[in-house]
């Protein structure tokens, strides 16, 4: 019996989302990062395109910092840690510090190796 575009279609919206999630200590404090939804990933996309004399342009930093608000999740109360009115205050900490790290820490679990991914 052959699937009809309907059985696929119900079938693939039937699966579970699961968002990898990574656990890791700085600082003492244990902080769990969550990938973020695709509407979730978009968003931070559209909160890091800047213009600069006209021109948009890809603010890196923003994406960061904004990326740590958004990913860095409580794991008991599943509530984000930092709130947006934290922007200003993680963009004072000095450059190498946990700030750093846990930026790092989430563009790890935020992009995808394709060679990691074919052999699962």
């Amino acid at each position: 019996m052959q699937n009809t575009e309907t059985d696929i279609r119900k079938s693939l919206l039937a699966v579970p989302k699961r968002f990898d999630e990574t656990e890791f200590e700085i600082e003492g404090q244990k902080v769990l990062i969550r990938k973020p939804s695709i509407k979730e990933r978009n968003d931070l996309q559209k909160l890091s395109i800047k213009k600069e004399d006209g021109e948009p342009f890809f603010d890196h930093l923003a994406f960061r910092i904004n990326s740590i608000i958004s990913c860095c999740i409580d794991k008991d109360t599943r509530k984000p840690i930092f709130q947006k009115s934290d922007y200003g205050t993680l963009l004072s900490y000095p450059t190498g510090s946990w700030v750093d790290k846990v930026s790092e820490k989430i563009e790890e679990v935020l992009y995808v190796d394709l060679e990691e991914r074919k052999k699962d």
